[in-house]
């Protein structure tokens, strides 16, 4: 499986460098940003200097631009490479099929078969895109902020990482019961795909004989179903994001509260105070 991926990345090397270059860029200005915002609070502001407090506002302002347009450039090109691999296996994958013998395509729905062309490419190339970005870049940029907040203040950064465990624990949970639930949709809306193009495929002999009301009530049901089984997924949905939003909340709510501490009792600056707000950031993209 491996092997097969690292296939088609090969095929798209060139887009593939371009991707993760650039990711990496944005991924170090986004480490870079909030430490200067620290320095702009802390030593630049108390000193009323304009000068050098407009030139760090000024920079602050160019990385922010580059930021946004290295972003722009590294989403196009990942999703571009997601794009082509998709096409190269849809290829691929539709040679399978015509090299299959006759009992393959008895023994399965045309919708199945359907849904494996589209839809299940379609989310294979996302993975090859989005996966590698999740994986490899979220790694890097919380081992970049896990560093900074350690330098910055040990205490706050313990504090700050207890809910962590807990979040993650809870994302994985949510994310069985979703893919569970989609793998329940995907099976509906196959069987649905598959009623709807053998009721086309046979839509003269439907009229001759007037059987449209049983074709619509057939469908009818396998619409019903197929919703029910969404139904059951939009808890799963809800809980996941309110869950994430909790999380990042609570996380906020510790950097002010522990740091405001820290800050009365002379450990802690008002800058570092915010920039673990802006670096507790960094670690939503693990949800």
């Amino acid at each position: 499986m491996l092997n097969r991926i690292l296939y088609y990345y090969k095929k798209e090397i060139k887009l593939l460098t371009y991707f993760l270059v650039s990711s990496f860029i944005v991924t170090g200005l986004d480490l870079f940003g909030p430490v200067l915002v620290q320095r702009l609070i802390d030593d630049v502001i108390p000193t009323k200097a304009l000068n050098v407090f407009f030139s760090y506002s000024v920079v602050l302002l160019i990385i922010y631009i580059g930021r946004l347009l290295l972003s722009l450039y590294s989403s196009s090109r990942g999703q571009l490479m997601g794009n082509k691999i998709k096409s190269r296996m849809r290829d691929d994958l539709f040679e399978k099929i015509m090299n299959q013998p006759t009992k393959f395509f008895n023994d399965r729905q045309s919708g199945d078969i359907i849904s494996r062309v589209t839809n299940d490419l379609e989310n294979t190339s996302a993975l090859l895109y989005r996966g590698l970005e999740d994986f490899l870049f979220s790694i890097l940029s919380i081992i970049g902020a896990l560093i900074l907040m350690t330098r910055f203040n040990i205490k706050l950064t313990i504090f700050t990482m207890i809910p962590l465990p807990f979040a993650i624990y809870f994302t994985i949970y949510q994310n069985k019961k979703l893919k569970k639930g989609y793998v329940n949709i995907r099976k509906n809306m196959s069987k649905m795909t598959s009623r709807v193009h053998n009721t086309l495929r046979v839509i003269f002999f439907v009229k001759d004989n007037n059987l449209e009301e049983e074709k619509l009530n057939k469908f009818k049901k396998t619409n019903e179903d197929l919703l029910e089984v969404e139904k059951g997924n939009i808890y799963n949905i809800s809980a996941l994001m309110s869950g994430v939003n909790f999380y990042n909340q609570l996380t906020q709510l510790i950097v002010i509260f522990v740091g405001g501490y820290l800050h009365i009792k002379g450990e802690l600056s008002l800058g570092i105070i915010i920039t673990f707000i802006l670096l507790t950031n960094r670690f939503r993209v693990i949800f």
